[in-house]
């Protein structure tokens, strides 16, 4: 595959209707290595993402921890920066309770609205925020919407970033009752190689959580961070090319 047509498909990935940017991302996470661009992980791994975008939330994230712990669940939290700077201990908790942070941008902005030159601002500010409270920048991003151009992706990779996308969606932050939730996850099962995408500033999913994860392991799918996708000499690789990428 060219690279016309692979800037091509990145280009589609915003500009498409839904099933075609699901195509897209397909189509580059197979020719894109995993330590740059995730959508799924290997289903012979037995594994699956929970992945909580938005937060962290005062009102529902701190129940979200509270179950994952109960549970012995690690999951990934990709976290908005202006968020971050009214709950900052509520990021502490995540990092110290061993769950895996990504960043989500600072303000979530509209991406068609949103110049490369501004989402790349806004992954150092929110960088710059985990620094100031003490917190190891993060290399994992997920943009907003799952949104990019090829000149984001671009300018994300030279900033030593992972792109975090996912593959199974519920739309859990369209839901009101947690009846609905229990439907739409029955319909369409987290089976392994699943990056799930979930809110943790959303009510229902907070409530519904406890049952998703044992629906799960009932179903032989155990819950992990995408670390473990990755074989131990490519996860200290990952961090050897971001370092080498941060110090410019």
């Amino acid at each position: 595959m060219s690279v016309g047509t692979v800037v091509s498909a990145v280009d589609a990935i915003g500009n498409g209707r839904r099933w075609s940017r699901q195509l897209m991302r397909r189509t580059l996470a197979a020719i894109i290595p995993g330590t740059r661009f995730l959508v799924s992980g290997p289903r012979r791994s037995g594994r699956a993402c929970l992945t909580f975008d938005d937060g962290p939330d005062p009102l529902t994230t701190p129940g979200i921890l509270d179950t994952l712990a109960e549970q012995g669940v690690r999951a990934t939290f990709f976290v908005l920066g202006r968020q971050v700077a009214d709950n900052p201990e509520l990021l502490e908790r995540i990092v110290s309770e061993g769950h895996l942070v990504g960043h989500h941008s600072w303000s979530h902005s509209e991406p068609s609205r949103t110049t490369c030159r501004e989402l790349l601002n806004e992954v150092d500010q929110t960088q710059s925020l985990f620094s100031s409270l003490g917190v190891t920048p993060s290399r994992w991003f997920r943009p907003p919407k799952g949104r990019l151009t090829a000149a984001k992706l671009v300018g994300l990779w030279c900033k030593g970033q992972v792109v975090v996308l996912w593959n199974h969606d519920v739309r859990d932050y369209q839901v009101d009752e947690t009846c609905v939730l229990r439907e739409r996850f029955a319909q369409r099962p987290i089976c392994a190689g699943d990056i799930v995408l979930l809110h943790d500033n959303q009510r229902c999913t907070a409530g519904f959580l406890p049952e998703l994860i044992a629906e799960t392991r009932q179903r032989g799918v155990e819950l992990d961070t995408p670390l473990a996708w990755l074989p131990r000499n490519k996860r200290s690789n990952l961090a050897t090319i971001t370092a080498a990428v941060q110090r410019g």
